[in-house]
């Protein structure tokens, strides 16, 4: 999925476990009813958000994650790429101060660490005669 807005606000990394954290930002995505919408990017993912500031326009792909804790339902859009669109608010002199790339791919590193892992092949699907890919 995707979706255009302004960077309004990045929180600081926060550590759940010894293992997991999470750095978490706002987009605004303008239109009728102007729409504050929570992304979160986790461990290796938040370096992602290091090439951006507030208020500078971007697409986000994400995916829509979902689970169960305790009888309630909670939902996460988690980011995995960020790339500049547009016009935005920031000074030129502060996007010539940071040395980053605009458009940021943290699979890059996630593809290569998977091409030299070979895996066993799957089992074959089984057949039942439905459609659905459920």
């Amino acid at each position: 999925m995707k979706l255009e807005g302004k960077i309004e606000e990045i929180m600081p990394e926060r550590t759940i476990t010894e293992k997991f954290s999470v750095k978490e930002f706002v987009l605004r995505v303008d239109g009728k009813y102007p729409e504050l919408i929570l992304f979160q990017t986790s461990n290796q993912q938040m370096k992602i958000l290091d090439a951006f500031m507030v208020g500078e326009m971007v697409n986000v792909h994400f995916n829509l994650r979902g689970r169960k804790v305790k009888d309630r339902f909670w939902n996460t859009l988690a980011a995995w790429k960020i790339e500049v669109v547009g016009k935005t608010d920031i000074l030129p002199e502060q996007k010539e101060s940071r040395n980053v790339h605009k458009d940021t791919d943290c699979n890059d590193q996630f593809r290569e660490a998977a091409d030299k892992v070979s895996l066993p092949p799957l089992p074959p699907a089984e057949d039942d005669g439905q459609d659905l890919p459920f």
